[in-house]
């Protein structure tokens, strides 16, 4: 996995990394370390990804250079939304209920 680790995310499915240089999120076997998916979030516009979080059914990615909320389906293991936070998020925490909270700051 090349670039930095920003953030790190314990699920069911195994351990998601987050890379802020190289706008990547992985998610790794937590047995092995094996790398069972890498998401390029550049792709659906999450640019320096800051901070990652588990919740009920999404995995969360705060963004900070696009100052946007990243969404990922952990099932299909793909993006499933971008939302605009008005600031550059710095960290998150979601809930089992489904709900996420954002640390924002100034853009």
């Amino acid at each position: 996995m090349p670039g930095p680790v920003s953030g790190l995310a314990v699920s069911e499915d195994g351990v998601w990394v987050s890379g802020g240089d190289d706008d990547t999120v992985t998610l790794l076997d937590a047995t092995n370390g094996a790398v069972l998916t890498s998401l390029d979030v550049a792709a659906g516009g999450c640019n320096q990804p800051e901070a990652i979080t588990v919740g009920a059914s999404a995995v969360w990615v705060a963004c900070r250079a696009s100052g946007s909320v990243l969404r990922i389906d952990p099932q299909t293991r793909t993006v499933s939304a971008l939302l605009a936070t008005g600031g550059a998020p710095a960290d998150l925490a979601a809930d089992d209920d489904g709900r996420v909270w954002v640390a924002v700051g100034p853009p």
